[in-house]
């Protein structure tokens, strides 16, 4: 159980970040990850974020994740389950993979991309590589126009 709690407080951190390039001037949160609890909650079954953009209207999904190693040059991305979950999410509004890869080397970063480029589970690194984000400057709207994430 303490390692549990451990664990979520690390995802924790990790999506409470993620809000923060969102800013409120223009998105607005309209959900957000629940509190840890002892037992499975049908919330947890929602993405962690669904923004909207003030200026259009337009709502979408964020789901972070952190992962903590490659094996080889796949990153195991979700379970079987959280895909089929993902999609029939998609279908309602866009939805985005907000993702940190703390590993060695030159692949450690952040990654921000569209359901879309994952497949299954598992994704080979190349699959998301031009995806990459400096979070110093980072940009939904800049990102957008310039094509690296769908509309």
């Amino acid at each position: 159980m303490v390692a549990d709690i451990k664990k979520w407080e690390k995802w924790e951190l990790w999506e409470r970040g993620v809000r923060g390039y969102f800013p409120p001037e223009n998105f607005v949160m309209v959900d957000h990850p629940r509190e840890y609890v002892d037992r499975y909650s049908e919330a947890n079954e929602k993405p962690d974020y669904t923004f909207r953009i003030r200026e259009t209207g337009e709502e979408f999904y964020v789901e972070c994740k952190y992962r903590s190693n490659i094996i080889g040059d796949m990153v195991d991305v979700c379970k079987v389950r959280q895909i089929y979950r993902y999609r029939d999410q998609a279908k309602q509004k866009a939805f985005y993979i907000f993702l940190y890869l703390d590993c060695s080397g030159d692949r450690r970063g952040y990654y921000f991309f569209p359901l879309s480029v994952v497949k299954n589970c598992k994704l080979f690194y190349s699959r998301i590589k031009n995806y990459r984000v400096d979070l110093g400057s980072f940009d939904f709207f800049t990102a957008r126009r310039a094509g690296e994430i769908p509309e």
